[in-house]
């Protein structure tokens, strides 16, 4: 299951919002938790705007899906290939992920 899923209807329904999502790349057993589509019920449809993982981050676009655009330390991409569950674009300007 997702942890801390509900509760942002206002955050999707406006339209205005920019949602990032941030979350473990794969379950623990290894299952791809980034889809083509989503198996849990749904809040809002294609509202998402960027999703942060601990081994990279995407960026969503409506009509293009994912574009890969930051990648973390001794993390290779044939990793995040392998991970994830749907395909995606990598950017041209990929970028190593910042610590904060």
């Amino acid at each position: 299951m997702v942890k801390g899923m509900g509760g942002a209807m206002d955050l999707v329904g406006s339209g205005r919002s920019r949602v990032v999502v941030l979350m473990e790349h794969a379950a623990k057993n290894g299952d791809h938790k980034i889809l083509n589509e989503c198996t849990l019920p749904l809040t809002g449809s294609r509202c998402v705007d960027l999703i942060i993982t601990e081994k990279c981050v995407f960026e969503v676009n409506k009509e293009d899906g994912l574009t890969l655009i930051e990648i973390a330390e001794g993390v290779q991409i044939a990793d995040i290939l392998s991970s994830t569950g749907c395909e995606f674009k990598i950017s041209e300007n990929l970028k190593p992920m910042l610590q904060a």
